[in-house]
Parts: structure tokens; C-alpha cells; sequence
């Protein structure tokens, strides 16, 4: 596809992306990162499938926020969010950025949003935590050697080893912050999941036994590459670049191939917002209190 045709689409859905956010329709927003990514395959645009790919995060981050904090904390949070929106969109335009830059900006924007997603964690206990992202940093040391030394669990179609270092990694980084290595390695596990979540489905037979050399011979590499650059002092923004839209191209064809996975479709339970919860609890206390004295 001519790359100008491909980039003009591109931009179109970035500039979407910021208005479902000021309206709030962050499950639009989500659905826009995809589309940025799918988008990419036509052109094989590798700076614009990162952009979808932050889109897509920033889009989970605050329809998990949503429900979770104060209107007055969302207010903040939602500040956040316009002003890294303004600035990825400015470094979408810009043909010759470096491309860390828009790593930076994006572990920035994490790290600006972190006092709200970890906001259910009490503010004498923080004060125990305190920050120290070099934990961060020993605890990937030890997630990615994980991972490595324990790689052919991914034989098992119904392991969950991928989600389960991902929880890990995040509850950490919550708790006592991170480093921008920290917010590249986070994101390429999050991306190998994506792929592989496809992978299972589509090389698992009816019996339920997944192909171990398939598994060998597709993964494994990209594990041995996400140790080279969790272990690197000096990171090759370009090449983890390049390894994380392997894996989104990976991932987005596989889900023209088969669509949504079927077991992906059911909707999960919405988790109300603390102040819902306690108005609900006082609805139900003063029902039961009327029914008692009835």
C-alpha cells in the first residue's frame, strides 16, 4: 500500500482516538488502537502500530480507572491523559522522530498516571512502600529468568504462565514504581500474550494438546529476545521497537484469521466505583431497616 495513503489513515484514527477520549468512550478508544494496528499491516508502519499500541493501553488503563476512583481523581487523571494525547499525536507527525522518544513520553505518562492506578493502596501504606524502582528492576531480572528457565509450560494449552508474569510485573511497578526498561519489558510481555492467547487457538488440536515445535520454533525466539533487552544497560529503541510489532502484525492477522476468540467475548462483571458501592450499601441498609419495622 502507498505508505502516504497508509499514514493519512493512520492519523485519521489517531485524531479519533482523541476524541473518544474526551467524550469518554473509552471502549471506542480501545477499538481505535486496534484498528491503528491493523491499519499498520497495510503498510507495514511499525512507528504507527506503537502509537496504536499506547492507544490500546491508555484505553484499558482508564476504563479500569473509571469505576475504580472519585469523579473529582478521574478530573485528575483525565488532565493526564489529554496532555500525553497531545503529545502523541505531535509525535505522530514528525517523520523523523527518534524513536525513543515516544517510549519516553509513554513510561512518562505511566509513571504521571501510577498515583492513580495504584489509588486503592491506603496513603500510610504507600508511606511504608515508598518508591524504589530498582526493586522493580530485580524483580524483572528474576521474572524474565522465569520465564526462560520455565518456558515449555508453555506447551500446556491451558497455562496462563504469560498473564500470570504480567500480574507480577504490574503489582510491582504499582507498588514501588519503574524504570522506562521496565515499561518496554512490560509491554512486550503484554504483546506476546495478545499473540500467543491466538497461537493456542489456532495450533491446539481437538484432543487438547498444542504443538510443543510450533511453540519451540515461534516463541522461544521471542522470549531469547526479551531477555537480550531486559538484560541490556543500553537499549535498542529501534529493534524492541521492530520486536514488538512482529508480534502486534503476528497478532492482528491472527485476528483476521479468526476474529474475536470465542471465550474473549463473554462480558465481564462491571466493578462499581467505591462511592457506588457505599450509596448501594446504605440503599440496601435502609430497605432492610424499612422491611424490619414493617
Amino acid at each position: 500500500m502507498n505508505r502516504d495513503l497508509n499514514v493519512e489513515m493512520c492519523t485519521k484514527n489517531m485524531k479519533v482516538a482523541a476524541l473518544s477520549f474526551k467524550m469518554e468512550d473509552f471502549q471506542l478508544m480501545n477499538v481505535i488502537g486496534n484498528r491503528i494496528m491493523s491499519d499498520c499491516l497495510f503498510g507495514d508502519n511499525e512507528n504507527f502500530a506503537l502509537f496504536g499500541f499506547f492507544i490500546k493501553q491508555m484505553a484499558l488503563d482508564y476504563l479500569n480507572l473509571k469505576p475504580r476512583i472519585t469523579q473529582s481523581d478521574f478530573l485528575g487523571a483525565k488532565l493526564i491523559g489529554e496532555d500525553y494525547l497531545g503529545i502523541l499525536l505531535s509525535s505522530s507527525q514528525d517523520i523523523s522522530i527518534d524513536i525513543a522518544k515516544p517510549w519516553a513520553d509513554y513510561h512518562e505518562f505511566n509513571i504521571r498516571i501510577r498515583q492513580y492506578s495504584a489509588s486503592d493502596i491506603d496513603k500510610s501504606i504507600k508511606e511504608i512502600y515508598g518508591d524504589n524502582a530498582n526493586i522493580t528492576e530485580n524483580v524483572r531480572y528474576w521474572l524474565i529468568d522465569f520465564l526462560v528457565k520455565d518456558r515449555e509450560i508453555l506447551y500446556d494449552s491451558k497455562n496462563n504462565f504469560l498473564k500470570g508474569l504480567i500480574d507480577e510485573f504490574q503489582r510491582v511497578g504499582l507498588t514501588y514504581n519503574y524504570t522506562v526498561i521496565d515499561t518496554v519489558i512490560f509491554s512486550c510481555l503484554i504483546a506476546l500474550d495478545r499473540y500467543y492467547e491466538y497461537f493456542v487457538f489456532q495450533y491446539t488440536a481437538g484432543n487438547g494438546v498444542l504443538d510443543t515445535e510450533k511453540v519451540k520454533t515461534t516463541f522461544f525466539p521471542y522470549i531469547d529476545k526479551v531477555k537480550q533487552f531486559s538484560s541490556s544497560r543500553e537499549l535498542d529503541y529501534r529493534e524492541v521497537t521492530h520486536l514488538l510489532w512482529q508480534l502486534i502484525k503476528s497478532w492482528r492477522e491472527s485476528f483476521i484469521h479468526y476474529a474475536e476468540l470465542p471465550y474473549k467475548t463473554v462480558q465481564k462483571p462491571v466493578e462499581l466505583s467505591k462511592e457506588a458501592k457505599k450509596k448501594l450499601s446504605e440503599a440496601i441498609s435502609k430497605a432492610l431497616q424499612k422491611e424490619v419495622k414493617s
